[in-house]
């Protein structure tokens, strides 16, 4: 018999690894429900994947399936992660509102001090605590306050307005217009201006590092949850991706370092004044006190800052291309919306003599996009 190839034994390894994880897997029993806990019922479930078989394309039409067939309340596995599925509105108040500090942390990440992916510096994958508490206070006092919104509504409405200046250029030259990437660029611009008084589109094509970067995030986030559900084999996927895990983090670092780095020259120098201050400048006297009420690092407001931009960008993106996608899509409604000039309230926040002049170019260009 002749000799075995270098491919024919790397192969026969990885199936010899591969028949000892999956026998060890079984011999553990995942199915059996954690002991010390009363969890709900439990639809029938298979070796290794869990119940992602019972998932569908459309996640809600999958789960809404389950709700009907086993109930309101089911527990589930998800490869290694087990999950708990309310379809209850009664019992979904109580975890919200009742039980809301004993849902409020996540699970720990395999990746600590990562910037992007860390759970020790990370607000939205922190446990709860004081950090979290802190952290969320300060957000919601000096980013989502009404009379903050209020100060930022001109940075929200000159963004739309540059938006939309940018579009009707194009439609009036004929030129093919990436709506996606110019939303996506609104909502950069418009969550960096309000978290830290700079525009991600202001130089240096940033804007499309931006882009890239936020696109990219979510790309590496998908593999790597898909990687980390298979528990011994996502060391395999992390491997894998080692290389993008690693650059990612470095881009958004170098970034926000730079940002950070303005804001203290011009501290430095007295050019912020209490009216123009923003949030990176709050969280920076927070940083520099050594008798604040929390201390933080640089590294901690580097994630919190990303944290922000990469939530604010991609959900605002998405929402406002959903709602041109159905108007263009609902004629009859979009005549409805223009009659009573919402269109340009939804967009702004305000009604606005300037964009009222735009509507008749406005609704052209929307259908050369």
């Amino acid at each position: 018999m002749a000799a075995m190839t270098v491919v024919q034994y790397v192969i026969a390894l990885f199936v010899l690894w591969f028949i000892t994880v999956f026998l060890q897997y079984i011999f553990k029993r995942p199915g059996k429900k954690p002991a010390g806990y009363c969890l709900p019922p439990s639809p029938p479930t298979l070796p290794l994947i869990g119940h992602l078989h019972l998932l569908t394309p459309v996640a809600y039409k999958g789960f809404h399936a389950l709700n009907n067939k086993y109930g309101p309340l089911l527990y589930l596995r998800f490869a290694t992660y087990p999950a708990v599925l309310v379809s209850s509105a009664p019992v979904a108040t109580e975890i919200f509102k009742a039980q809301d500090v004993h849902f409020a942390s996540r699970i720990k990440s395999p990746f600590e001090d990562n910037l992007l992916f860390g759970s020790s510096t990370s607000f939205f994958n922190a446990p709860y605590g004081d950090y979290w508490k802190f952290m969320k206070k300060i957000c919601m006092t000096e980013l989502l306050g009404s009379s903050q919104m209020k100060k930022l509504k001109n940075v929200r409405h000159e963004e739309a307005v540059r938006f939309l200046s940018k579009m009707l250029e194009k439609g009036e030259k004929n030129d093919v217009a990436d709506l996606s990437a110019e939303v996506l660029t609104l909502a950069n611009n418009a969550t960096c201006r309000m978290i830290m008084s700079a525009r991600c589109s202001g130089k240096d094509n940033q804007a499309d590092q931006c882009r890239e970067l936020v696109s990219e995030s979510f790309d590496l986030a998908g593999k790597l949850a898909i990687c980390t559900l298979f528990g011994p084999l996502k060391r395999v996927g992390v491997w894998y991706l080692r290389k993008k895990i690693a650059d990612v983090p470095k881009k958004y670092d170098e970034l926000f370092e730079s940002i950070l780095v303005d804001h203290e020259e011009k501290a430095k120098r007295g050019d912020t004044h209490m009216e123009n201050k923003d949030l990176m400048d709050i969280l920076l006297e927070v940083y520099h006190d050594k008798n604040a009420e929390m201390r933080i690092t640089r590294k901690q407001m580097k994630t919190f800052f990303l944290d922000l931009f990469t939530g604010g960008t991609s959900t605002t993106a998405d929402a406002i291309l959903w709602i041109l996608g159905e108007l263009v899509n609902h004629p009859a409604s979009f005549k409805k919306l223009r009659a009573l000039q919402l269109w340009f309230s939804v967009l702004i926040g305000r009604w606005s003599v300037e964009m009222a002049q735009m509507d008749r170019k406005l609704t052209w260009t929307l259908k050369q996009v």
